[in-house]
C-alpha cells in the first residue's frame, strides 16, 4: 500500500466512523471479544470516539492451499472503556526485533470495559506505546 492508498484507506475510515484518527499501529487482538476467541494479527486503531481492530486476509503468492480466513472487526466505544494498563517492555531496537518477537518481548495493552458481554481486551505488539497512553489518556478521559 503505497502512501495515497494509505490517506485514502484513513479518510474513508473517518467519514466511515464519523471520527478522527488519533493513533494506529500493527497488533496482535489476544483475546477478551467473546465472538472472536483466537489470536489475530491486524490494525489497532483508536479514533476520537473509538478503538477499533481489523485484521485483513493475507495474500498467498505461491500455489498453494490458502489457510482458512476468519475476519475480525470489532468496535469500542471509549465511553465504554474503564481503565487501561499499559505494559512497557525495555527498549527494542531494530537490530533486536525478530528477536524480541521470537521471544514475546512485545507490549501489552489491556483495555477495561463495560460494553455487553466484553470485560477485558487485550493486544500486543512491537509498538510505540508510550505515544499510545498519551493518546488513551487524551481519548479516554474525554469520553
Amino acid at each position: 500500500m503505497d502512501n495515497k492508498e494509505m490517506e485514502k484507506f484513513w479518510k474513508d475510515k473517518e467519514e466511515e466512523l464519523n471520527e478522527k484518527l488519533v493513533n494506529r499501529a500493527c497488533a496482535y487482538y489476544e483475546g477478551g471479544h467473546p465472538d472472536y476467541p483466537d489470536r489475530a494479527f491486524g490494525l489497532l486503531y483508536l479514533m476520537s470516539g473509538s478503538l477499533n481492530f481489523e485484521n485483513f486476509e493475507k495474500k498467498v503468492m505461491l500455489p498453494v492451499k490458502k489457510p482458512e480466513f476468519k475476519k475480525i472487526e470489532f468496535r469500542l466505544p471509549v465511553k465504554q472503556i474503564k481503565s487501561y494498563r499499559i505494559k512497557l517492555p525495555e527498549r527494542v531496537s531494530w537490530a533486536r526485533f525478530w528477536e524480541a518477537l521470537k521471544k514475546d518481548e512485545s507490549s501489552r495493552i489491556e483495555l477495561d470495559c463495560n460494553f455487553g458481554f466484553i470485560k477485558t481486551v487485550v493486544f500486543t505488539g512491537i509498538v510505540p506505546l508510550s505515544e499510545w497512553e498519551e493518546s488513551l489518556e487524551k481519548v479516554v478521559k474525554k469520553g
